[in-house]
């Protein structure tokens, strides 16, 4: 499931759908629990009404009776980055995003939205 958990209302629920169909689930979700995350709700077109940090979404894969056996947390790819907008400045926040997270993954996604990319099998 990439990009879905973010969408639904009921992630748990999906979850142990996945479960019940496979013996592994893959979950990539964007990380957009952070500091910079607003402090009241407002609708977007993206239509995300879960957020997540590394945390948060371990936490919620485990609450299914999922076992994690892999995490990682990825920066958006550098193509998606410079498609739109200024190509310059898209390219000076890519290394700065992917720097930061090579640097220091924990102050990294407090500050940033990155991806968590999760490999769970049933236990």
């Amino acid at each position: 499931m990439s990009h879905v958990i973010e969408h639904v209302e009921d992630p748990r629920g999906l979850l142990y759908e996945a479960k019940r169909i496979g013996r592994y689930v893959f979950v990539e979700v964007p990380l957009e629990f952070h500091v910079r995350t607003p402090r009241d709700f407002r609708w977007t077109d993206l239509g995300h009404i879960n957020m997540y940090n590394p945390k948060l979404i371990r936490q919620l894969i485990q609450s299914t009776c999922l076992q994690v056996v892999y995490q990682r947390q990825v920066c958006p790819s550098h193509a998606v980055m410079t498609a739109y907008g200024n190509r310059a400045i898209a390219n000076c926040k890519w290394a700065i995003k992917q720097g930061l997270l090579t640097l220091l993954p924990p102050v990294a996604t407090r500050l940033f939205t990155y991806h968590s990319c999760l490999l769970a099998r049933s236990s």
